[in-house]
């Protein structure tokens, strides 16, 4: 799972589904990668290997009002190379933010996509088609005000699904079909017990299953969960329990994956 702290440092911590859940204490990049204060949201982080013993690291993040698209080198320290591309202002009303990109196995231009969601602070959904030229084709569905966090468990040629937790407290899956316009799909998976949780990170668990890493803001707390395939409320959901690394003072939090270690998430 990676972090961005309040000070603009980005790193990550390993949490693996075991009982007693473990995990591994944080490791940040020296030095600041955004100015302090700044990163309100943040989607997947590819982490990539480069040549001479190195790393690059990519990922888009919101900076105050604006989208962007970042990209940096570990060595030498402080992170090198550091760019930015701005994609658009507007964003300081979102309060969630989640690219999904499919390519499975001999994909093809019709069997591949790759969209960006927004989840405004008045509720509504926005997604948008990315393109080598931009973003475009934006759609919205509104509804959706009572949604604290969410974290996306599927990418399939014709859906992407969210795990999303409300206020109150329930757990929704909610599926998007690609088709246009935009019509997605609530369903109830659990009516209580996830209020807690101000963030969710997710990764894939087994072939049809979703590892989901539940934070409390507050206290930095994790606790991992590992949710079957999503079936309304007979999706089975083991409570991991909390691991014993904490993430606090940080107000984002994000998934890292090295490219193609990560299969199409499948589940619901």
């Amino acid at each position: 799972m990676g972090v961005v702290t309040p000070d603009g440092r980005q790193g990550s911590a390993t949490f693996t589904a075991t009982q007693p859940v473990t995990s591994t204490p944080p490791r940040f990049d020296a030095g600041p990668v955004f100015a302090p204060g700044v990163a309100r949201l943040a989607s997947d982080a590819i982490i990539e290997p480069v040549v001479p013993a190195d790393a690059e690291t990519r990922g888009s993040v919101v900076l105050g009002d604006s989208l962007y698209t970042y990209a940096y080198r570990y060595q030498p320290k402080p992170p090198s190379g550091l760019t930015f591309t701005r994609i658009g202002s507007g964003w300081g009303a979102m309060k969630a933010l989640s690219i999904v990109q499919y390519s499975p196995l001999n994909a093809t231009e019709a069997t591949s996509h790759h969209r960006t969601y927004a989840l405004a602070s008045d509720g509504t959904l926005n997604r948008w088609e990315v393109r080598a030229g931009g973003y475009a084709a934006k759609e919205s569905a509104p509804g959706f005000s009572s949604v604290r966090a969410m974290a996306h468990n599927s990418q399939t040629t014709t859906y992407d699904t969210f795990l999303v937790t409300t206020n109150g407290g329930a757990l929704y899956t909610v599926r998007i079909p690609l088709a246009r316009p935009m019509k997605p799909v609530v369903k109830v998976v659990r009516t209580s017990g996830w209020a807690a949780h101000e963030s969710l990170v997710a990764d894939g668990c087994g072939r049809q299953g979703t590892l989901v890493a539940g934070i409390d803001r507050d206290t930095g707390t994790v606790r991992l969960y590992a949710v079957g395939h999503a079936t309304g409320t007979t999706t089975p959901i083991v409570d991991l329990g909390v691991a014993p690394t904490k993430l606090t003072g940080s107000p984002t939090y994000l998934s890292t994956v090295a490219p193609f270690a990560r299969s199409p998430l499948f589940g619901e």
